[in-house]
């Protein structure tokens, strides 16, 4: 099944990172092969319908794609003062992001390390997160600083029983987390720490990149069409659970100047559909088109500032690999988070 060349970029661009899986390894019970992994974007093909159902597959997005590029989880104003947390859930992960007594931003898992219940739930204002279970207690930066009942528990540090951090990132007006940095060492080496003595032994996941160098030339374009800037205020969060893979939401959005025009007859009357165009970055795609105003067609860029005159005017979409997508006009933008 062939795909046109802006569902294509789906499989090109956000995939990447599964392409050298496929290079030189056997593809996992359950996957058909996919041919398409490394050819252009003119070549590119739809990937085998088992991709897009097969638990195998999941399975490699987790490893390779959730849990290995950086996810923006929030607005940074939803986080300004001390105490401020909000929960989440990122690929089966649950996290905690609080923004500390001092002003630092930091993700958490939201496991207790006793018994691996979440220690917060929901958004809100506090320092201390209690464990509903046995009353665990830990800090705004992760320390465990009350734990009951545990007199005679031999070789029992609390210093070592912290929550496990994850890697976190405010970018403009976003804040983004990385599953892989910041996670904790593998069990043996912590064992084998602890019997020795030479805690400091301990080698923790090398830092991800910035935000900065993984968006590479897309975040200074982002920031200069204003899509992404501190100018940008968080009116509202809401959520959707739709029932579908989370490749075919993004395959649609990233194909919009195909169907518009037949799925979305009112949108596309106030659209020119002929300068419709994508501009494809190393983990993102932006996409533009001119909007109609009084009978004309206006298509030039807004500025960051937003100070674009009344005589232009454009629409501007934005898929980010692989989980965020954002819209905007002159009047309004909406970010969504899959």
């Amino acid at each position: 099944m062939l795909a046109l060349s802006s569902g294509a970029l789906l499989n090109n661009r956000l995939l990447r990172s599964l392409a050298s899986f496929c290079r030189g390894i056997a593809v996992p019970a359950g996957l058909e092969p996919w041919a398409g992994h490394s050819v252009g974007i003119e070549q590119a093909a739809t990937l085998p319908a088992s991709w897009y159902t097969s638990p195998s597959a999941l399975h490699l997005e987790k490893q390779h794609v959730f849990h290995n590029t950086w996810q923006m989880v929030c607005a940074v104003e939803e986080l300004q003062q001390p105490g401020d947390f909000l929960c989440g859930s990122l690929a089966d992960v649950r996290y905690l992001l609080v923004r500390g007594q001092d002003g630092q931003l930091r993700a958490f898992h939201n496991v207790c390390r006793h018994h691996a219940a979440a220690v917060a739930q929901g958004a809100g204002n506090q320092l201390l997160f209690q464990c509903p279970y046995h009353n665990w207690t830990y800090d705004d930066k992760g320390r465990l600083v009350k734990a009951t009942r545990l007199k005679g528990i031999q070789h029992f540090k609390a210093s070592q029983y912290g929550l496990h951090p994850i890697a976190v990132q405010a970018w403009g007006h976003f804040v983004f987390l990385h599953l892989n940095g910041g996670r904790p060492a593998p069990a043996q080496q912590i064992v084998r720490a602890a019997t020795t003595g030479r805690q400091n032994s301990i080698q923790h996941a090398a830092s991800p990149p910035s935000v900065e160098a993984w968006l590479g030339a897309g975040s200074d374009r982002l920031l200069e069409l204003g899509m992404c800037d501190r100018q940008l205020v968080h009116l509202t969060r809401r959520e959707y659970t739709i029932n579908c893979n989370w490749k075919v939401f993004c395959d649609n959005f990233l194909d919009g100047g195909y169907h518009v025009p037949y799925a979305h007859k009112d949108l596309a009357g106030g659209l020119d559909m002929s300068s419709y165009t994508n501009e494809l970055h190393q983990v993102l795609s932006i996409q533009h088109c001119g909007v109609k105003e009084k009978g004309n067609v206006h298509y030039a860029d807004m500025p960051a500032d937003n100070s674009s005159s009344n005589s232009s005017s454009s629409s501007r979409e934005n898929q980010q690999s692989p989980n965020t997508s954002s819209s905007a006009d002159r009047d309004a933008s909406s970010t969504s988070i899959g």
